[in-house]
């Protein structure tokens, strides 16, 4: 992007062209370069959110697994490990697959 004023954009093209672009018909301009960002976060987040919803599961099968003769902490703590395990690996993928690059521009919101 070059510039920008009241009513339009100029931004070059990939051959270096100058282009002037009315504002009314941008909605938003992305970087082509994603910010440098971890992924700790969004494993963070799969973490906590798989963790909670093996808990929940585990606890709510708990009864079968005692009928069968398995400890039902045990079986709610198993259920609880293999839910933050798929968690944290959503998340991390789901992190690391984002490739947009920061907004540079963002139409004003009408």
């Amino acid at each position: 992007m070059k510039a920008v004023d009241a009513e339009a954009l100029e931004v070059d093209d990939s051959t270096g062209q100058v282009i002037i672009v009315p504002k009314s018909a941008v909605d938003q301009i992305l970087g082509t370069e994603k910010e440098k960002d971890s992924n700790l976060n969004g494993t963070l987040w799969g973490l906590a959110i798989g963790g909670a919803g093996g808990t929940v599961v585990g606890a709510a099968t708990s009864s079968r697994a005692s009928n069968e003769g398995t400890s039902a902490a045990a079986w709610t703590a198993g259920i609880e490990l293999v839910g933050t395990g798929i968690g944290a690996l959503t998340g991390y993928l789901g992190d690391s697959a984002q490739r947009s690059g920061p907004a540079l521009y963002r139409s004003p919101k009408e």
